[in-house]
């Protein structure tokens, strides 16, 4: 049974020989532990558990008898929500770039099929004597080499 951490962070189940990359079996009682969550789902726990203490250390604040709200709302902005919003930036910055060059290559793909069919229907509609669809005759093909350019006389 899947646990509902384990779907949300991309936790899965190892064996100790998968962490100990090695292929006998195990015998210790560590045979069914949690495997360690994928790097982008642990950044989104970590900032999580930032936001919350930001938000402990704001209500503490508030609370205090000589703190006071508007104290507690830039301790969360600062402490929290600035730091947190900056550091998912610079992390996430990898899987932008990642995701913007993937989708420039699924473009450049479907605009390389698109023009190949294009051709391709040129070619149909041109017939035989058109082999390439540019409207330019076929060339022949040179029994030698290129004659040098000739002198007059």
């Amino acid at each position: 049974m899947q646990r509902p951490l384990d779907a949300l962070f991309g936790w899965g189940r190892l064996s100790c020989s998968a962490l100990r990359k090695t292929e006998r079996p195990c015998r210790s009682p560590c045979a069914d532990i949690a495997a360690v969550p994928e790097p982008a789902n642990l950044m989104y726990l970590v900032a999580i558990a930032w936001l919350y203490v930001a938000l402990m250390m704001a209500v503490a604040e508030a609370v205090h008898s000589q703190g006071s709200v508007l104290g507690a709302v830039f301790t969360f902005l600062l402490y929290g929500l600035g730091p947190v919003a900056l550091m998912m930036y610079l992390l996430g910055t990898p899987a932008r770039r990642n995701a913007r060059r993937r989708a420039e290559a699924a473009q450049t793909a479907q605009a390389t099929e698109q023009q190949g069919n294009a051709r391709a229907a040129t070619a149909e509609s041109s017939g035989p004597l058109n082999p390439d669809g540019s409207g330019q005759t076929p060339a022949a093909a040179e029994p030698g080499p290129v004659a040098p350019v000739r002198e007059e006389a």
